[in-house]
Formats: C-alpha cells, sequence, structure tokens
C-alpha cells in the first residue's frame, strides 16, 4: 500500500493499509482449540482471540483482533495446495510463511514450502444456557465436607465465587473452557485437599516449568491467583514387578491456595484428596457438553497422561500405541476402569478407537495391600494417531503438541506414498495383462520415486495380499522431523510443499483481520499467514520527490 507502483500512496505522515483477503469458508484456529470460518467472525471479532504463532519465541500464542474486514476482491484470487492436502483460496497478495518470511501468493510457485499447523481442532458449536452448578449445588457439598458459616466457612466460599461471576456457572459461561482444561490437568497431575480437613483448600499443578505457565495463566482468566513455580529435588524408591528403582529426581509445582477454587474444582467432579484409593467418573455433564469442551478437557488430561508421541525405535516409521495409565489401589480397580471406559468413549467421539484396558499388579506393600496399574492403549494406526493428534492434541505440554504436530504430518505423507505405491501396483497388473510386457519394461513406463523393480516383480508375478509398505527410500519419522522442522524450532508449525496453484474465478466477499500480536500472524486452514494491516510511514517526500 506504500509503494507507488503497485497503487500506493506515500504522503507526509501518511497510513497504508495492505490489504490481502481469504475466501469466507477459511477455517481458523481459535485460542480455545476449535476451528471458526472467518465469514462468521463478522458479528463477534471484537470479543474473541485467535491462535498466531510468535516466531520469536517459537511457539503457538493468543492474539486479540483490533479490526475485521470484509470486501470484494479486486484482483486475481488463487487456490493453493499442498502436498499433504492443505488447500486454502486467497487473493495474489495475502502473504504465507516461508523459509524467507512472509511472501505474497502472486509470488510463490509450486514446489515452494510454506508453513503448516497441523493441529486443526473441531467445529465451534454454540453452548447452552444450562446451568452445571448453582448456589444450592455448593452449599450441600460444603455441609457434606463439615464447613458450616463460621469462620471461613459457607458464606465466605459462596461470596467469593459469586464475586468472580461463578455461581451460577453455566455452560456457556466464559470461565467454563479454562476450568475444563484446569480439571483435566488435576485430574491427571494435579492434587486438591484440605489443610487439617477444615482448614484452606489447596490446588496443586505438577509438570514442566514452562507448561505450568500456561496453567498459571488460565488461573488468573477464572479469577483467581496462582504461585510462582517451585522446585525441589526429590528421592524417590519404587518397587514394580520387576524390579526396585531408587533415583532423584527435580519437581517443579505450582499451586492456589484458596478454599472457593477449590470447592468448585471439586463440585464439578474432580476428586479431591489422593485418586488412587477412591471412586470417580467422568461427570455427567462433561459427557453432554460440545466436541469442542470435551476437547479441552480431553488435551489437558492427556498433557499430564497420555504418553508422548514415538515411533518405534528399530522401524522409524511406525509408532508406539498411546497409553493412559493410572494406579488404584485394592477395591477401588472397577472405578477405574469405569473412567477410563468414559475416556475410551469420548475418544471415539474424535475418530479414535481404542485397544483394550490392560491390568496388572504394580506394587504389595508389608501389609499385603495391593495397587493395581491399569493402562488404557489406544489404536497406533494412522487414521487414530491422525484424529487424536490433530483435533485433540495436548494442552499444558508443549513438547508433546510439537511432536504430536510432526507426526500428523509425517502420517500423512506416508498414506500419500502407501495410496501412490498402490496405485502403481494396480497400473502394473494391467500393463502385463493388456500387453503383456515384463517388469523391467513395466518399472521404465511408471514414473515414481517410491518404487522399484523388485516392487513392479512382486505386484505382477507374487501378487499383493496386504497393501504396500512405506517405500525404503522414504524419509523415517527422526529425519522427517529434521528436514521438516528446519528453522521451526518446537513452534509446531511444519513445513509443506506446495503442489498446486492455480488461478480461481471467485464471485463473492473475501475476508481478513488485523490483529494486535506484533508478528502479525494467524491460522487459517492450517495455513501460518499474515494478516491485512496498518504500514505507516513518515516522511517529508512527496509523491513526485520518489517518482523523480
Amino acid at each position: 500500500a506504500t509503494d507507488p507502483d503497485e497503487g500506493g500512496v506515500i504522503s507526509p505522515g501518511g497510513i497504508g493499509y495492505d490489504i490481502n483477503c481469504l475466501s469466507g469458508n477459511s477455517l481458523i484456529l481459535h485460542h480455545l482449540g476449535y476451528n471458526l470460518k472467518i465469514k462468521e467472525f463478522e458479528r463477534l471479532w471484537s470479543k474473541e482471540k485467535i491462535n498466531c504463532l510468535d516466531f520469536e519465541g517459537e511457539n503457538l500464542t493468543s492474539t486479540s483482533i483490533v479490526s475485521f474486514l470484509r470486501r470484494i476482491p479486486e484482483n486475481k484470487v488463487y487456490e493453493v495446495t499442498t502436498k499433504t492436502g492443505k488447500r486454502i483460496v486467497a487473493t495474489e497478495d495475502h502473504p504465507f510463511y516461508t523459509r524467507d518470511g512472509m511472501i505474497p501468493l502472486k509470488k510463490l510457485k509450486v514446489t515452494d514450502e510454506v508453513a503448516i499447523y497441523p493441529f486443526e481442532g473441531v467445529p465451534y458449536q454454540e453452548p447452552d444456557d444450562e446451568v452445571i452448578i448453582g448456589e444450592e449445588d455448593v452449599k450441600k457439598l460444603l455441609l457434606e465436607m463439615d464447613k458450616d458459616s463460621r469462620g471461613r466457612g459457607l458464606d465466605q466460599i459462596i461470596s467469593h465465587l459469586k464475586k468472580r461471576k461463578l455461581l451460577p456457572l453455566r455452560c456457556n459461561s466464559p470461565q467454563l473452557p479454562h476450568l475444563l482444561k484446569i480439571m483435566g490437568y488435576v485430574f491427571g497431575n494435579g492434587n486438591i485437599y484440605f489443610v487439617k480437613k477444615r482448614g484452606k483448600g489447596v490446588t496443586w499443578f505438577y509438570g514442566e516449568p514452562e507448561n505450568l505457565e500456561q496453567i498459571r495463566k488460565d488461573v488468573s482468566h477464572i479469577g483467581y491467583g496462582c504461585s510462582r513455580v517451585y522446585s525441589r529435588k526429590r528421592d524417590h524408591k519404587i518397587n514394580t514387578p520387576y524390579a526396585r528403582y531408587e533415583f532423584t529426581s527435580e519437581e517443579t509445582s505450582c499451586r492456589v491456595v484458596s478454599s472457593s477454587f477449590a470447592i468448585l474444582l471439586v463440585s464439578l467432579g474432580v476428586p479431591l484428596g489422593r485418586k488412587t484409593n477412591q471412586d470417580y467418573s467422568l461427570p455427567e455433564w462433561i459427557l453432554k457438553a460440545p466436541l469442542w469442551q470435551k476437547r479441552l478437557f480431553l488435551s489437558a488430561f492427556f498433557g499430564a497422561e497420555l504418553t508422548t508421541p514415538k515411533s518405534f525405535k528399530n522401524h522409524d516409521y511406525n509408532f508406539y500405541c498411546p497409553i493412559i495409565s493410572m494406579n488404584k489401589k485394592e477395591g477401588f480397580v472397577e472405578s477405574g476402569r469405569i473412567f477410563l471406559e468414559q475416556v475410551s468413549y469420548l475418544l471415539g467421539e474424535f475418530g479414535v478407537r481404542t485397544q483394550k484396558i490392560s491390568q496388572r499388579t504394580e506394587y504389595t506393600n508389608k501389609k499385603g495391600g495391593r495397587s493395581y496399574r491399569l493402562r488404557l492403549i489406544l489404536s497406533g494406526q494412522a487414521g487414530d494417531l491422525i484424529n487424536l493428534y490433530s483435533k485433540i492434541g495436548f494442552e499444558y505440554n508443549r513438547k508433546r503438541q510439537f511432536l504430536a504436530n510432526v507426526a500428523v504430518q509425517f502420517l500423512k505423507s506416508k498414506q500419500l506414498i502407501i495410496k501412490e505405491r498402490s496405485k502403481v501396483a494396480i497400473r502394473a497388473l494391467e500393463l502385463r495383462r493388456k500387453i503383456g510386457i515384463g517388469a523391467k519394461d513395466i518399472h521404465q513406463q511408471i514414473d515414481s520415486a517410491y518404487v522399484n523393480l523388485r516392487f513392479i516383480e512382486r505386484s505382477i508375478y507374487e501378487g499383493r495380499k496386504t497393501d504396500p509398505r512405506v517405500s525404503s527410500n522414504s524419509l523415517s519419522f527422526s529425519k522427517f522431523l529434521e528436514k521438516h522442522t528446519e528453522g521451526l524450532g518446537i513452534s509446531g508449525m511444519v513445513w509443506d510443499e506446495i503442489i498446486g496453484k492455480r488461478e480461481t474465478s471467485f464471485w463473492g466477499y473475501v475476508y481478513d483481520f488485523t490483529v494486535e500480536h506484533p508478528h502479525h500472524n494467524f491460522i487459517a486452514n492450517n495455513f501460518v499467514v499474515s494478516n491485512c494491516g496498518v504500514r505507516l510511514l513518515r516522511t517529508n517526500l512527496t509523491l513526485p520527490d520518489i517518482k523523480d
């Protein structure tokens, strides 16, 4: 907009506006992990936050929207397709993040690489106005816990919750998404207790410092303060069925010292006290919640409890099955199974299958009391892993989310290679039947980097009883990670290759944002793109001066 050759204007103290837009159906990644068409932000953009990338910090963050734009396009509109099937329709001047920074679409060509953020979340659904917990629910719980109206009892806790607009708490309360994440994490790697039963309520969170900082932010969104992150060394002695382990580790944690906060979580269904020796299950209201709210709970629980995405050591093309583990003391095992069955049911709603719940004796104490380890084993098939990592993902665990993003991109690339090899096998058989030529001639006629002569021979002479596997010259996961995240750190972005770019006849409006974050970007259809925005140029030059 400040380039005269492009129709812009430069004037003393002048302001130029870069206008570059996307089609209305482009899906924008919201900071709460759901996606929404950009055209649907027209009625709500001023109150929403969306995800963007902090290029310096190499991490995903959120940003407010400063302005919203809708217009009829005045220049060319293109559809872009990447190797892993990502598509987007944008005006020719819309910048995409590349190895050379933000580059306008009109300057991009086939074989260029653009940054993709593989996590896509799930569609947004408007929550209803139903009350989850009201004042009477909290009073009932407090009386059951022997907290009356004296001192720091019932009335004061109710007052604290009302002051923060947490009573009544509804399905559409603005604090609920943050509470869902907090709940999920405490179910996994947190603990709630009251000092000497009638004393102050304390909620502890355990994890890596950078992940705990995200928890601290969500606690503040709910209206409470969280302590700084503490660190201490701990000596461990663990007996297992296989051996006794002794080691020292550094434990980092933070806490919320507030009875009303603790009571709020317990009222919502979070277990109070040691989780190993009590019965609990998923709260019924979560099972009825919109899918994006279920995702918030699961992703935070997985950030604490689901195993890290990891490929086989001796076969770096396939992944271990993800596992959720929990320990239960004797007498509480059945409720543990019920809880994991409920998690399995929720996973099914995201298209993720599970295999089984296994059980083993974990420890027997001196008095003969036993604890058992339950494990929910998820499917390790590519489709299930892609759904798990791209639709649910991990909250409060930056490392796992990074690896999950790369795994999604790797698995999609692997699927494309297998699909191509399957097509080649069918084509080879057709050539053999119709023309009668041999394997060498067929291999010469078929142009594919992912098949060799031996593959053709097996396809036409031996027959295939199963689908082809990935080719030997394909990148392993570790090599893929190294190549496709080069220069991107652990931001979660992955390089993808443009394989198609065509001008399209476009009718209708195109849309864009200006965001508050200084790096001015957001995620649309998984592409990392720039926003439209003000470009300020102060100068004493006039247009004739710069034309000379």
